[in-house]
């Protein structure tokens, strides 16, 4: 809703395959794939608007310092795993909306995104999530029209952080039927 551009390219994808236009027909399961866009957009979101707040534990193996604090072996130090969403050597421009960046053709699986957690132990839910996603998005966004009432800095702003991730006063959005 705070991106035209990014619906735009979005419902120019969706005509593309068919899916959205004067022309369009019901969205198949074999259409998901190819909507490399969508996904994008999915992912970038799911980046810069997280919604639950992943923590990160170590135990530190060895007596060390760190930031000239001595660290005893054996502690556990806890970071909130987020905040390498918002890392500037990690992802540029962080605080920016970007699905193309998951469209470059850069090795993407080192990037830190904890949306379905990740290794051996990731969401088992992911793809039927990921589906689910797609699915929805296609359905709005080609009937309805979505306007912010506020800027998205300004969402921003108002998060409040704690286990989950808080819109304060509420997400205002505007509707209207593309028809």
């Amino acid at each position: 809703a705070s991106h035209p551009n990014v619906v735009e390219n979005l419902l120019k994808e969706l005509s593309q395959n068919g899916l959205y236009g004067p022309e369009a027909r019901e969205v198949r399961f074999e259409d998901l794939a190819e909507l490399t866009y969508l996904t994008a957009i999915i992912k970038e979101a799911m980046r810069i608007a997280y919604v639950v707040t992943g923590v990160l534990g170590l135990i530190v193996p060895n007596d060390m310092s760190i930031l000239g604090y001595r660290v005893p072996k054996g502690t556990l130090i806890l970071c909130p795993g987020t905040r390498a969403m918002y890392s500037e050597e990690m992802w540029g421009d962080p605080h920016a909306f970007r699905p193309e960046r998951w469209l470059s053709g850069e090795d993407m699986s080192q990037k830190y995104s904890l949306g379905f957690s990740m290794g051996p132990r990731d969401c088992v839910g992911q793809k039927l999530a990921m589906l689910e996603m797609r699915l929805a998005i296609i359905k709005l966004f080609t009937r309805y029209q979505f306007t912010l009432e506020c800027s998205w800095q300004e969402l921003e702003n108002r998060a409040k952080d704690s286990f989950l991730i808080e819109a304060g006063n509420g997400v205002w959005v505007q509707i209207t039927s593309r028809s």
